[in-house]
């Protein structure tokens, strides 16, 4: 984990926390807007880009505390769970206290895309006065929980332990989090904290046993994320523009329904294409 990308997301909280301020409003708290910016939700727009661009450098390596405490479905599910997102803002017991609800929540109203649904339209920032108090208090919330769960990604890799600050938000993070299932739900308490950089340094006094395995970790992450690129985020919005199951009746007459003919026409008669699923829970599709 870069450091520069912690250093966007506090960036983030801070533009967020004190680029607005709440109206007050005899209105129902659904319809309140909040007093703002728009160069301060702008600026924040900005830093979710960069903070999203430096995680997406980390997707190779996917494995260890990423795993183990489920930071990478707890800050990276994708698509948002967006009825469930907007039921949490009817909610008023999850608003009272968003810290707590949090971290528990299911993973797909939080994390990146959480943060991004509400800050952006069309990939282009809101306007100012279409974020509601309780989206604001969301993702201040939100983005406070995204800077922790880096933080201690961070800091369970760091074999030097040389961040006093981040080891405590490490070792809370693990003790106030949950483990998360393949469908984004809660399913029991994280592990310990450990240190994974020194066990990685050191085979044998951790996860990995030698230091072929260790290796073995590094190349089986690149897989996975070589794997999810071919067949979610370049695979799939492509076969989505066809049906399900196309047959080519001729190798020079495409289907009606296809738009990328030319490479139909080069096929055989007897080729049929299928719309693969992908096999893994979460997309992670990024503006």
């Amino acid at each position: 984990m870069k450091s520069k990308n912690l250093f966007k997301m506090a960036a983030l909280a801070a533009a967020l926390s004190t680029g607005f301020a709440s109206c007050s409003s005899d209105d129902d708290a659904d319809n309140t807007v909040v007093n703002g910016s728009q160069a301060a939700l702008d600026l924040a727009c900005n830093d979710w880009k960069v903070a999203r661009a430096n995680w997406e450098n980390t997707e190779a390596f996917l494995f260890g505390a990423a795993d183990v405490y489920s930071i990478d479905p707890h800050t990276d599910t994708w698509p948002v769970a967006a009825n469930d997102l907007a039921d949490v803002l009817r909610d008023e017991k999850a608003m009272s206290s968003l810290d707590n609800f949090i971290k528990t929540a299911n993973s797909g109203i939080l994390g990146y895309h959480g943060l991004e649904y509400v800050l952006f339209r069309q990939g282009q920032p809101r306007k100012i006065d279409q974020i509601t108090t309780l989206e604001y208090n969301y993702i201040c919330a939100v983005a406070k929980d995204l800077y922790n769960a880096t933080s201690t990604l961070e800091a369970a890799w760091d074999s030097k332990e040389s961040n006093a600050e981040r080891q405590k938000i490490a070792k809370e993070y693990v003790a106030t989090h949950l483990a998360i299932d393949d469908d984004g739900n809660q399913e029991g308490a994280l592990d310990g904290f450990q240190n994974f950089g020194k066990a990685f340094k050191s085979p044998g006094t951790g996860d990995w046993e030698t230091a072929l395995d260790a290796t073995l970790e590094i190349i089986s992450g690149c897989q996975d994320i070589i794997g999810e690129v071919g067949d979610s985020k370049t695979d799939c919005p492509i076969r989505v523009r066809t049906p399900p199951i196309l047959s080519l009746h001729t190798p020079t007459t495409p289907s009606p329904t296809s738009t990328t003919t030319s490479s139909h026409a080069r096929m055989p008669s007897t080729v049929r294409w299928e719309l693969r699923r992908p096999t893994r829970s979460r997309l992670y599709i990024s503006v």
